[in-house]
C-alpha cells in the first residue's frame, strides 16, 4: 500500500505537470499545425513554379497550394488534443507499457479510417482536376496511400506528448526530492541550535536563578518559531527579528560582554531569504568569539542589494581561524552550505574568512527576491 506522502507527491506532481500539458497542447494547435500549413504551401508553390518554368505549363496560384495543407493540417490540428489526451493516460515509460501501446495502436487505426472517411469527401476541392473515382475507390486511395503519413503524423505527437510529461514529471520529482531534502536539513539544524541555547540556560542556572528562568520564559518564545512550520523563504526582517530574540537571551549570560548591532537598508528589510538562515551563523560568532573571553566582544550583521544580488555578512572580533588553518565546518555552518546550496540550485554563494587584524566574517550572496 502507498503511503500518504507517496500519494500527496503523486498528486502534486500531476497538478503541476498537468496545466504544462494543457500548454503544450494549445502550442501544437495555435502554433506548430499553422506553420506546418504555411510551409508545406510554400514547398507546392515553389515546386509547381519550377515545374511551370520548365515545362511552361499553367502556373499555380498561392490560393490552390494552400488547398492540401489547409485540408491536411486542419484534420490533425483538430485531432491534436484527443491524441494528447489520450497519450497522457497511455505512459510508455512505464510498466503498463504494453497495455498502453495496444491502445495507442488501435487509436492510430482508427485515426487512419477517419482521415480517410474526411478526404474523401474533399478530394474535388483539394484537386480540382483529378479523374472522378467511386467514394469506395476514393475511401482504398486514401486507406493506403496515407498509412505512412497517418502513422508518422499519429506517433510523432504521441512521443512530443510522452517525452515532455516524462520531462516535466522527472523535473517535478527533482523539485520534490529538493523540498525533502531542504526540510530535513532544516529538521536537523533546529535540534542543534536549541541544544546549544539549553547548555546557555544551564550555565546561567549556577550563577543567577532568576535570570535564568527570564531566560527560559524567552527561550520558549524562540522554541515557538524555530519549530513551527516554516514556508520555503521569509522575509529577512523576520530572520532578523529571531536573531534579536537570541540575542537578548545571550546578553543575560553575557551581560556587558556582548555588543550586537545590524546594519540593513529599509529596502532590503522584504527580502526572501531561507528561514534559519542567519540564526546558527550568529550563534557559531557567540560560541566561538564571546564565550571563550572575558573582555567585551561585538557581533555585527549587515545586508544590502547590489544589483540582483542581496550580500549579508555577519562578523565578530573574535580570534577566527588559529594560525590560518583550515576551518572544520561544524553542524552550522555545513548546514547551511548545504542548504544554500539545494535552495538556490548553485546560484548562491557561501564563504568566510579571518578580519585583519582580528575578527572572522561569514558572508551570503544571494539571488534578490521579495
Amino acid at each position: 500500500m502507498r503511503t500518504d506522502v507517496t500519494k500527496r507527491s503523486e498528486m502534486t506532481n500531476a497538478a503541476t505537470v498537468r496545466p504544462r500539458l494543457n500548454a503544450l497542447r494549445w502550442e501544437l494547435l495555435l502554433l506548430v499545425w499553422p506553420a506546418i500549413t504555411l510551409i508545406l504551401a510554400t514547398h507546392t508553390h515553389l515546386y509547381q513554379t519550377t515545374l511551370h518554368l520548365t515545362f511552361r505549363d499553367i502556373p499555380t496560384s498561392w490560393a490552390d497550394s494552400f488547398r492540401f495543407p489547409v485540408v491536411e493540417c486542419f484534420f490533425w490540428a483538430a485531432l491534436t488534443p484527443a491524441i494528447l489526451w489520450l497519450s497522457a493516460r497511455c505512459p510508455l515509460f512505464s510498466t503498463r507499457w504494453p497495455r498502453s501501446i495496444g491502445l495507442l495502436i488501435a487509436a492510430n487505426a482508427a485515426t487512419e479510417v477517419l482521415h480517410a472517411l474526411y478526404r474523401a469527401p474533399l478530394t474535388s476541392f483539394v484537386y480540382p482536376k483529378m479523374v472522378a473515382i467511386s467514394f469506395r475507390g476514393l475511401l482504398r486511395l486514401y486507406l493506403t496511400g496515407n498509412a505512412l503519413n497517418d502513422l508518422w503524423v499519429f506517433w510523432t505527437i504521441v512521443m512530443v506528448e510522452q517525452f515532455a510529461s516524462s520531462y516535466l514529471r522527472h523535473t517535478e520529482q527533482q523539485k520534490e526530492l529538493a523540498r525533502a531534502q531542504l526540510q530535513a536539513l532544516t529538521a536537523q539544524l533546529q535540534p542543534h541550535f536549541l541544544f546549544n541555547v539549553l547548555n546557555s540556560v544551564s550555565a546561567l542556572m549556577r550563577h543567577d536563578a532568576e535570570a535564568a528562568d527570564e531566560m527560559i520564559g524567552r527561550l520558549s518564545d524562540l522554541i515557538r518559531t524555530t519549530l513551527k512550520d516554516a514556508p520555503a523563504e521569509v522575509p529577512l526582517r523576520q530572520e532578523l527579528a529571531l536573531v534579536a530574540n537570541y540575542i537578548e537571551i545571550e546578553r543575560m549570560r553575557f551581560l556587558d560582554r556582548l555588543e550586537f548591532s545590524v546594519h540593513v537598508a529599509d529596502e532590503v528589510l522584504d527580502a526572501a531569504v531561507p528561514p534559519l538562515l542567519l540564526l546558527p551563523i550568529v550563534e557559531n560568532a557567540v560560541r566561538y568569539a564571546i564565550t571563550p573571553r572575558t573582555s567585551a566582544g561585538r557581533i555585527e550583521v549587515e545586508a544590502a542589494r547590489e544589483k540582483d544580488t542581496l550580500t549579508v555578512r555577519i562578523r565578530d572580533d573574535g580570534p577566527g581561524q588559529k594560525n590560518g588553518s583550515r576551518l572544520t565546518e561544524g553542524v552550522g555552518l555545513s548546514n547551511t552550505r548545504m542548504r544554500l546550496q539545494k535552495h538556490y540550485s548553485g546560484a548562491a554563494s557561501f564563504s568566510y574568512r579571518n578580519l585583519v587584524p582580528a575578527g572572522f566574517q561569514v558572508e551570503f550572496r544571494l539571488p534578490y527576491r521579495s
